[in-house]
């Protein structure tokens, strides 16, 4: 029995034996060879083996199978890259958050820094207190006439003289002398951590009253002297927690931010309110300093327009990269069900 050859483009197949080759159902023009034959010849011109090959597929037939295939092929595309865009930004998203629990972390990690693993933390800065330091006197009385020589208005001439009830309760609380502070003296700092997040705690020195005092051996400090002695009152009640590096970082606390997130001011969740203010006096033998007490609540929030930046950068490239696979694979054809 004769061995054939047949070609497949360029490539040569076989030998295989006349019976397997009818059975192969070659179309009419493929090319074949044998034994005793001076050229390849196209299967249709071979007697003995034409009488075997069914005939031509249906060009109906062709084209519909092939729009099929076709279709099949385009539907296993889209659920490819619909797969890959998935999974690019489920990556995205993943990534973000992590990125976003690893820059809270390092904000967090920063302050425990600052406050040394403590609670909270304490620091001042002092300079020489600049002012204008007056005797306590009995104001004028009012003029009965204006600047321009006119009686004052009838209105007017009942109004109580505030400067008089000053003087009075100034008497009655044994002040002689105050300083009226323009600049200068003591700026305390305490940073206390909260459930929620910190309170930032600014003492800032203000005016200065002498009092009336009897004892002969009472030596009356000075300017200076008495703020000084104010904030080491205030150092000592915070001796553990006191640092003196600590002003600058302090002060500029507010203003702490990392790529995604911030020390913002925002209101306690108790008193629904962004700050406090309020104004004390620290009471010396002789003398008292007034103080202004001012609070800030804080909170590490999420910088909006840079997570909204970080968060569109993530799913382009993220997307993108998975895209670019996909694209790969459909050109080195290395998915079965997309050839």
């Amino acid at each position: 029995m004769r061995s054939y050859y047949y070609l497949n483009g360029s490539e040569k197949i076989g030998p295989i034996s006349e019976d397997d080759l009818k059975q192969k159902g070659l179309p009419s023009e493929t090319l074949i060879w044998t034994e005793g034959f001076d050229n390849w010849i196209a299967v249709g011109e071979v007697e003995e083996i034409t009488s075997t090959i069914p005939p031509p597929i249906p060009t109906l037939i062709v084209n519909h199978e092939a729009a099929r295939k076709s279709r099949i092929k385009s539907r296993n595309i889209a659920i490819l890259f619909a797969s890959l865009i998935s999974l690019g930004m489920t990556s995205s998203y993943v990534s973000l958050q992590l990125e976003k629990r690893s820059l809270k972390t390092d904000l967090i990690n920063r302050i425990n820094l600052l406050m040394k693993g403590n609670d909270r933390i304490i620091s001042a800065t002092y300079s020489t207190p600049i002012g204008d330091l007056k005797l306590i006197t009995k104001p004028k009385p009012l003029p009965k006439l204006t600047s321009y020589g006119e009686s004052m208005p009838e209105a007017f001439k009942n109004l109580p003289d505030y400067r008089l009830d000053q003087y009075k309760s100034d008497i009655a609380n044994g002040i002689i002398s105050r300083f009226t502070l323009e600049r200068g003296g003591f700026v305390i700092m305490e940073l206390k951590k909260e459930d929620e997040g910190y309170e930032l705690t600014t003492k800032s020195s203000k005016d200065l009253n002498y009092k009336r005092i009897s004892n002969m051996f009472y030596r009356k400090p000075s300017i200076p002297e008495a703020y000084l002695a104010t904030l080491n009152f205030y150092k000592d009640e915070a001796k553990s927690y006191f640092s003196e590096s600590g002003f600058v970082y302090l002060q500029n606390f507010e203003f702490l931010k990392n790529e995604l997130y911030e020390v913002k001011n925002s209101p306690n969740s108790l008193t629904n309110h962004f700050s406090s203010q309020d104004l004390n006096s620290i009471n010396f033998a002789g003398y008292e300093v007034f103080v202004s007490i001012r609070s800030k609540f804080y909170k590490i929030q999420l910088r909006n327009e840079e997570h909204n930046l970080k968060m569109l950068l993530y799913l382009v490239v993220g997307t993108s990269v998975f895209v670019g696979v996909g694209a790969l694979m459909l050109l080195s054809k290395s998915i079965s069900w997309l050839k």
